[in-house]
């Protein structure tokens, strides 16, 4: 057993993810959002996708005061 990529670390955020392989996104296959620290991580597991890539930037919320 165990994750392609190995093992993860830190807070599991997603549960019972369920992907098809049609999806062109992890965020369209199925799942639970769990934002557990206790679930251990035996469970992880690897993911790949290929094809069209969209690449988001990363954007930051500054308020002023």
């Amino acid at each position: 057993g165990g994750a392609h990529f190995g093992p993860g670390s830190g807070s599991v955020l997603l549960g019972a993810v369920s992907c098809s392989g049609s999806e062109s996104a992890l965020r369209d296959c199925g799942k639970t959002v769990v934002k557990q620290y206790s679930i251990p991580h035996v469970y992880d597991a690897g993911v790949r996708f290929s094809g069209k890539r969209n690449i988001l930037s990363p954007v930051s919320s500054t308020e002023e005061n």
